[in-house]
């Protein structure tokens, strides 16, 4: 009876660690899968390599296109405008400089350059007319299938300022998007994804 009792309590010690042992397992799972989604996002949005790369885009823009052509052209009937096109004589005076950038930036010819306007509501039509592609291979799940949560990242403003304020010289005109390709050390490559504001002290005269 004495060795029956024994064999008991090493069956309930055995249950017990053991659930205990899973309570920990659950535990580190239920915290580590969230936080490593969160890595991920810090990894390939707004990271500091694509933010410089998206504020030489920007400079680029308000060289070479004037604020009256954005509004007249690029966004009179549309919440977005590809200004990818390097060869587009309309939006760049220099297509070896603009090349030259992309090819340093790691934008590909899969990558997106698009500039919106800087309104909230504009950015939520852009969001809308983004997610309407869904069926669209690219953004169903190909090479820019990260960028529609990309862009549910992206805050209305930034908290330095008030953008709509219309006293103030920095209001917010426009938005610049951009995604990368960038090469990793194993030979693969990422995706990456950054967005800055356009200013209206951007414009000098304005």
């Amino acid at each position: 009876m004495k060795r029956i009792n024994n064999r008991g309590v090493v069956l309930l010690e055995t249950l017990v660690v053991s659930i205990f042992v899973m309570a920990i397992f659950v535990f580190v799972y239920r915290n580590t899968v969230p936080m490593m989604g969160q890595y991920e996002k810090l990894e390939t949005f707004d990271d500091v390599d694509s933010v410089y790369a998206v504020n030489l885009i920007k400079n680029m823009v308000i060289t070479n296109i004037s604020a009256d052509y954005i509004d007249e052209t690029l966004l009179a009937t549309s919440s977005y405008a590809d200004i990818s096109n390097c060869n587009d004589t309309t939006l760049y005076t220099d297509a070896n400089y603009c090349s030259k950038l992309k090819q340093i930036l790691h934008i590909e010819d899969t990558d997106i350059m698009y500039i919106t306007r800087y309104d909230a509501g504009d950015l939520d039509a852009f969001r809308e007319d983004i997610n309407k592609k869904e069926k669209d291979y690219l953004f169903a799940g190909g090479a820019l299938g990260k960028f529609r949560d990309y862009l549910k990242t992206v805050a209305n403003s930034e908290s330095f300022y008030n953008p709509y304020d219309e006293n103030s010289k920095v209001i917010g005109l426009y938005r610049v998007f951009i995604s990368r390709t960038v090469p990793m050390m194993d030979g693969t490559t990422i995706k990456k994804y950054a967005n800055i504001g356009i200013y209206k002290n951007n414009y000098v005269g304005d």
